[in-house]
């Protein structure tokens, strides 16, 4: 006695001749846990998946005392998070990462006894970033002459863009 086994399409339900089967795993997926997943689906239904195109963000985020969150976003929402601001030239006009760039988790400076990175924030790129410290006067000028690179500067970082009828703002850069 012979047995026969018939692919059924996980999608669509309907039997899938040896010649058409595919397989998609997916590893990655809201709610999926114990590891990656397989479908048994039609080659017409694994090409749908090929011809969806979707632009995807994946983006690391670190803040002081706190564990690195990785964050995976559309395109078109990360463009929606902050108004006015066009994330394209942000993005663009932004410096490249290096293997310092970013803090080891929970931390925001440097362990003592290392060496102190001192950050010139009178650079076209840095200008108008919120920072520790005094606001210098040359930086205070530049902000004051260039408010829009400056609130794009602000916007890189990761804060909203300045709030120019914020009277902290006001003071911090000595429009008043």
């Amino acid at each position: 006695m012979a047995v026969k086994q018939v692919v059924v399409s996980d999608i669509s339900g309907d039997e899938v001749r040896d010649d058409q089967h595919a397989r998609v795993v997916i590893s990655d997926y809201p709610g999926l846990t114990g590891g990656p997943v397989e479908l048994d689906v039609s080659v017409a239904e694994a090409e749908r998946f090929q011809t969806s195109k979707i632009d995807l963000v994946t983006l690391d985020v670190y803040e002081p005392n706190k564990p690195r969150r990785s964050v995976v976003l559309e395109v078109s929402a990360i463009k929606e998070l902050f108004e006015g601001i066009e994330m394209d030239d942000v993005v663009a006009g932004a410096r490249r990462a290096s293997s310092r760039s970013a803090p080891a988790a929970g931390r925001s400076r440097p362990r003592s006894g290392g060496p102190a990175v001192k950050i010139d924030y009178t650079a076209s790129d840095r200008y108008g970033q919120v920072h520790r410290g005094r606001v210098t006067d040359e930086e205070a000028k530049l902000v004051r002459e260039n408010q829009d690179q400056a609130s794009k500067n602000r916007v890189s970082q990761g804060h909203p863009p300045i709030d120019w009828n914020d009277p902290k703002e006001g003071i911090r850069y000595r429009m008043f």
